[in-house]
């Protein structure tokens, strides 16, 4: 399994319809996709922060590379985002272990 890291830094004065984006645009989009497992996001505690974070974790590096259009390790920006971002990155890694912790 792998482990996608996006991150992506607001403009400012942007927060509210980013998140309104990310939740209402990105995250539909992105849980219909072949091979995804999981998908978890996250937005700043920090009020002084603009980051928001989107962790997947998808089947293999081939559901990745079709997500992607074979462009994996480049940060996938959805029409109408790219107004709200001041930049954005991503990270990969493989999965070591299954194991989840239940609280």
């Amino acid at each position: 399994m792998i482990i996608r890291v996006f991150k992506a830094t607001v403009k400012p004065g942007a927060r509210k319809e980013f998140e309104n984006f990310f939740l209402y645009e990105a995250i539909p989009f992105i849980k219909v996709q072949e091979g995804l497992i999981e998908v978890t996001t996250g937005k700043p505690i920090d009020r002084d922060s603009n980051e928001y974070v989107m962790v997947t974790v998808w089947k293999d590096i081939d559901s990745v590379t079709r997500f992607m259009d074979n462009h994996w390790n480049t940060s996938k920006v959805l029409r109408g985002e790219s107004g709200y971002l001041e930049t954005s990155s991503v990270e990969h890694y493989e999965v070591m272990g299954e194991e989840k912790l239940v609280y």
